[in-house]
């Protein structure tokens, strides 16, 4: 099976794949698919700390708002630390986000 990698308006055409072991037109389209979001795109990673967050799966498409405006990104990381001591408690969210640069 030979698969064209390439996003309109295709100025960020990815290498063509073939690949004997790609028998299904939905593994083909995965790996089409993960090969434009790694290759074929010019990404930076954000990362922040947050007081509250809610729980964004890695993988997933979020969107992040700013005082700058709002922008999409792919989730990569995610986590939720609790903090306690005697008399407070304390709540982290860290989130790291790729986006388009």
């Amino acid at each position: 099976m030979n698969i064209t990698v390439k996003r309109e308006p295709a100025d960020k055409q990815g290498e063509n794949i073939v690949d004997s072991l790609l028998t299904t037109t939905a593994a083909a389209s995965s790996r089409g698919k993960r090969e434009i979001d790694y290759s074929c795109s010019d990404r930076k990673e954000v990362s922040c700390i947050l007081t509250k967050a809610q729980y964004v799966a890695p993988g997933a498409v979020t969107k992040i708002q700013e005082r700058t405006g709002t922008w999409t990104g792919q989730c990569t990381y995610w986590s939720l630390t609790l903090s306690l001591t005697a008399d407070a408690v304390s709540i982290d969210t860290r989130i790291a986000v790729e986006k388009e640069a």
